[in-house]
């Protein structure tokens, strides 16, 4: 079952590598690129892709413009969007994005990615067959999903959703407790009203999916919870391996990969902010003590990696920053590390209206001549 993409982006290297990456992916089919976003935005509509690869900042239209277009017309297409600047992500999954990919694109993600669609395909081709096992799998970082035998489960509202995920995260809650953080603007008797229906909704959407058998929703003692059983979750493994990450560099490895973007992108509630900045922390030092071992080692290609990444989680920060630099030195690629430091500078200035302070390009020339 091969898979036609397009490719869209006004940055020529970033097209030409986005088109090397995915010419290694499994049942890869045709491959369009395009430059010029109007151009493609027709060709899609005429070709009818299963997957668009979009970029978000261009000119003329936006990606996120361009997406709103093309799923109005042709819904069944798969939109994944590449950019360097994770405060887009909210704005993705507003518009329905199947995925949301940093530059720079890690190959491990971006098969993570394929393979999520493909998936997908599976199972919307398999939908009437009979049941076969298959693992249940709930992703907590980035876009939230949760997959199951018969592909990933559909929710009616996003309020019901968002009790399923608040359930999960918090364990066994009390119909008051639920109320006041999933419907706090609601009278007493509404809210229960609303409750209750969500609570349905759940049961139904898990049965849909086939995960009654797995994930239940039980009332006890005046407290809602979740019972699950087989249920894969890339949020319970990052914080198993947190706890053992300082003494295992394979633990850190698996934890930073797992980390795919902060915790349930695209949900602002103040339930998820506690939990949400103790992931990135954990992932930031984390990618950190990696890129210390790489450096110690003298690895600096995979070193460059790890800071890179890092610093597209926070791209305004001077320390990350700095060290990209730093290591593009150490590498001898001193003209990338002009390069990516001008960039910075043009960045931090568009973004927070001043200059990268003085003492931080003191330190950036110190690296540059050594």
């Amino acid at each position: 079952m091969s898979i036609n993409i397009v490719i869209v982006d006004d940055e020529l290297p970033a097209l030409d590598e986005m088109q090397e990456l995915t010419g290694k992916l499994p049942d890869i089919g045709s491959i369009d690129v395009y430059s010029d976003p109007t151009e493609a935005l027709q060709a899609i509509i005429t070709t009818r892709p299963e997957i668009v690869f979009l970029d978000i900042q261009m000119p003329g239209i936006t990606g996120l413009k361009m997406a709103e277009q093309l799923l109005s017309v042709r819904p069944e297409i798969e939109v994944v969007f590449v950019t360097a600047y994770e405060q887009y992500a909210l704005a993705a999954f507003d518009v329905s994005a199947t995925d949301y990919l940093l530059k720079p694109v890690i190959p491990e993600r971006l098969l993570k990615a394929w393979n999520r669609v493909r998936s997908r395909r599976e199972a919307a081709i398999g939908r009437g067959r009979s049941e076969q096992a298959a693992d249940a799998v709930m992703q907590c970082f980035g876009r939230f999903a949760l997959q199951g035998p018969l592909g990933l489960a559909r929710w009616s509202t996003v309020k019901v959703e968002e009790l399923f995920i608040y359930l999960y995260l918090h364990g066994a809650v009390s119909l008051d407790q639920l109320m006041e953080d999933i419907f706090p603007d609601s009278n007493y008797d509404k809210a229960k009203k609303y409750i209750h229906t969500c609570v349905y909704q759940i049961r139904k959407s898990l049965t849909n999916a086939a995960l009654a058998d797995r994930i239940s929703v039980v009332f006890d003692q005046k407290m809602y919870r979740l019972e699950l059983a087989g249920v894969k979750s890339d949020l319970q493994r990052f914080e198993q391996l947190a706890a053992q990450g300082e003494k295992d560099e394979s633990a850190l490895n698996e934890a930073v990969a797992l980390y795919e973007g902060e915790l349930l992108g695209g949900y602002d509630a103040l339930w998820v902010l506690d939990r949400r900045e103790r992931c990135r922390q954990r992932f930031l030092w984390m990618i950190s003590d990696l890129i210390d071992l790489h450096k110690q080692r003298r690895e600096y290609r995979k070193a460059l990696e790890l800071a890179k990444r890092r610093q597209a989680h926070d791209p305004l920060n001077e320390q990350y920053g700095l060290e990209v630099a730093e290591i593009y030195t150490l590498d001898g690629q001193v003209v990338k590390a002009v390069e990516f430091m001008q960039a910075f500078q043009l960045q931090y200035r568009n973004e927070l209206g001043i200059e990268v302070p003085s003492k931080v390009l003191k330190k950036f020339e110190h690296y540059i001549n050594g």
